[in-house]
């Protein structure tokens, strides 16, 4: 009898509670109210310049390198004087080392020598070298032949530089004829034949192609030198200079292309270093290679200190300097478009007198974007107004 009446009991708790919930509704809030209803993110308008500049992606390429070196015949090719150290800037008339006792110069070329040359030696190495003297301050005229001022200037360069003045060996004594007897005297078949002492000719000057090597451009700066001691080959050179500077390389697509100029300034963004650039060269279009799409190779060259210690090989980005100045500027996310343009929603006027004010609807004119920045024509915003973002 008990468990009936609880049975009783329960059935009419739940019956009780499904009528309570007819009777009982949740207001309804329409889909209008429920927008109004949401908050509203807003950014200000400000004042500033938008960069919208196209960034490039290119990487630091090594410049052009020489060896500076020469190989002496009959005598082991060997380190004896170390002149130059990595970093250090060689110009014509430079001494960049010594190898088997002999110095070798930096010449301006081209070079044409091919010989050891001696006084009075003609041809058209002659003439080279005689330029190449003048490259470096030297009073010689191009003769064609080795006169006293060319011997002169090469004696000048050794001995400015510590090293004796290069000669041929020294010749053997000449055996002088007998002198001839004095006719005044009566002559003697018992008299003694009177020799004359042997004749020693001083050595003659020499011009020693071993000496010099010719320096692709006017200045290069020393990459690499051989330690005192070492043995110079054709694969381990004296000294090896660098005769261009790196440079920065990218390519551009035909569009992106259009709006580069030669001698153009940019910036290249290396790590967390910002260094000024310039750009040097646009090549013709190519076609897609190497993993590159089409467009054409851009050359950026910097005078920047800083640019020389960027390892070849390093990845950098490559922005044109700003044309814009400052505007007035909005998120970009705040545009909006409709059928009538496009516009950005301000938020109304609280004191309005509205109890759910509307946002209010500016048009405006968009200049250029860039950096998630949006500069507007015109005076339609105050700086620090603010505007709704999507």
């Amino acid at each position: 009898m008990r468990a009936v009446v609880a049975a009783l009991v329960l059935l009419g708790s739940i019956t009780a509670s499904f009528l309570t919930g007819l009777l009982v509704q949740v207001p309804d809030h329409g889909p209008g109210e429920q927008a109004q209803q949401s908050i509203q993110v807003t950014a200000p308008v400000e004042r500033r310049v938008v960069d919208s500049r196209t960034a490039f992606a290119g990487s630091v390429v090594a410049g052009s390198e020489q060896a500076l070196s020469t190989i002496p015949s009959g005598v082991p090719a060997v380190v004896t004087r170390r002149t130059v150290e990595v970093g250090d800037v060689v110009r014509p008339g430079s001494l960049v080392g010594a190898v088997s006792g002999r110095p070798v110069f930096a010449v301006p070329g081209p070079l044409a020598l091919y010989r050891d040359l001696r006084t009075e030696d003609e041809g058209d190495d002659v003439s080279s070298l005689q330029r190449a003297l003048r490259g470096t301050g030297a009073d010689v005229e191009v003769t064609g032949w080795v006169d006293w001022r060319t011997t002169a200037a090469v004696t000048e360069l050794f001995v400015d530089n510590g090293f004796p003045a290069p000669t041929t060996a020294a010749p053997d004594p000449v055996e002088s004829p007998p002198a001839d007897p004095d006719p005044a005297e009566p002559m003697s078949s018992s008299a003694p034949e009177v020799r004359q002492p042997p004749v020693v000719r001083p050595p003659a000057p020499l011009i020693p192609l071993a000496s010099f090597v010719a320096l692709a451009t006017a200045e290069a700066t020393v990459t690499s030198a051989l330690p005192l001691g070492a043995t110079v080959t054709a694969e381990a050179p004296l000294v090896r200079v660098r005769t261009s500077p790196n440079v920065v390389s990218f390519r551009a697509d035909a569009v992106s292309a259009a709006t580069l100029t030669d001698g153009q300034e940019v910036s290249i963004q290396a790590d967390t270093r910002q260094l000024a650039g310039t750009i040097s060269a646009i090549g013709e279009f190519v076609e897609a290679s190497d993993g590159k799409a089409p467009g054409r190779d851009v050359t950026v060259v910097s005078a920047d200190p800083a640019f020389a210690g960027l390892s070849p090989g390093l990845s950098v980005t490559v922005l044109p300097q700003a044309p814009h100045e400052e505007s007035l500027a909005v998120p970009t996310v705040a545009l909006r478009q409709d059928a009538e343009g496009t516009f950005v929603l301000v938020p109304a006027d609280a004191e309005a007198g509205a109890e759910q004010p509307e946002p209010r609807r500016v048009p405006v004119t968009v200049d250029y974007s860039g950096n998630g920045w949006t500069a507007i024509a015109g005076d339609v915003l105050a700086p620090g107004s603010e505007v709704i973002l999507q």
